[in-house]
């Protein structure tokens, strides 16, 4: 025989299995951070055919959870929960707000966002997002992706764990 406090057990489980914070949630790719860095044409516009090198930049889809749970181009991989954090802290500053933080460029066409930072979803309605290009600048979105890559022991010019 079951009793009423085992039955109650069960349905808290189940209740938060099936909620935005249970282990479903975890596990979903809108709860991680999202980088994903898209090949972008170099070459002049009226230029139709490629004489040299055209593009720059690499393909790569890597989310990294807060518990060091990582998936680079569909590889799973696990890092420290600090350095998961360390590559969350890099990141922050260039999180957006505001009523067009959701807002993403790359719907359109991927050459508008060649480097894309995406956090989790925040249950306002999307997971915040920002774009930016290969700009070697100090403070770019580029050099900070670059940094937190390192973090999490990623090379982005081989797409390979260190």
């Amino acid at each position: 025989m079951v009793s009423n406090s085992s039955r109650l057990v069960a349905a808290g489980l189940l209740v938060l299995s099936a909620s935005p914070f249970g282990p479903a949630y975890a596990r979903s790719p809108t709860s991680g951070t999202t980088i994903t860095l898209r090949r972008q044409w170099a070459g002049p516009p009226s230029q139709i055919a490629c004489t040299g090198a055209c593009t720059r930049g690499t393909n790569l889809n890597v989310t990294v959870w807060k518990d060091g749970r990582i998936t680079y181009d569909a590889n799973p991989a696990r890092v420290s929960v600090e350095e998961a954090a360390g590559f969350s802290k890099i990141l922050l500053p260039f999180r957006p707000v505001g009523k067009d933080a959701t807002a993403d460029p790359s719907k359109l066409s991927a050459d508008f966002c060649p480097v894309k930072v995406q956090w989790p979803a925040d249950g306002r309605g999307g997971r915040p997002v920002i774009c930016g290009t290969y700009n070697e600048a100090r403070d770019s979105l580029f050099k900070a992706v670059k940094e937190a890559l390192r973090t999490v022991r990623l090379n982005i010019a081989t797409s390979q764990m260190f």
